[in-house]
């Protein structure tokens, strides 16, 4: 038996004046800082999507966009207390604002919690 979790998803565009090397590595960073806290004990999972290019050409022929810079963090909490608790927390604060200064993390990202639709589970 699975125990219901709170899933929340961060979306991050990587800054024009910076490589997407360096802000993968950044955010890989701010993963490993977060889940370092003794806040962060009660996060059940924690991913980092991060974009490669295997289906650039496809998406060209398709007439799409091809993605630019985006990097998605997914996470997931027994409740959303858990989440509150760790966005209060100093320590998280002090991450987060340390990341505006040298990434500009809040600019152009979005953070949601979410509602997973599933149409097909294999």
């Amino acid at each position: 038996m699975t125990t219901p979790q709170d899933p929340v998803m961060v979306i991050l565009k990587c800054p024009a004046h910076m490589s997407m090397d360096v802000f993968t590595q950044k955010c890989e960073d701010l993963m490993h800082a977060i889940i370092a806290l003794p806040c962060a004990e009660n996060i059940s999972k924690y991913d980092l999507c991060v974009p490669n290019r295997i289906l650039d050409a496809h998406l060209e022929r398709l007439g799409m966009p091809i993605p630019q810079g985006t990097i998605v963090l997914t996470s997931e909490f027994p409740a959303i207390e858990n989440l509150e608790a760790l966005a209060r927390a100093p320590e998280m604060e002090n991450l987060i604002e340390a990341g505006k200064a040298d990434v500009g993390w809040h600019l152009q990202s979005c953070t949601f919690a979410y509602d997973m639709i599933s149409k097909i589970g294999k």
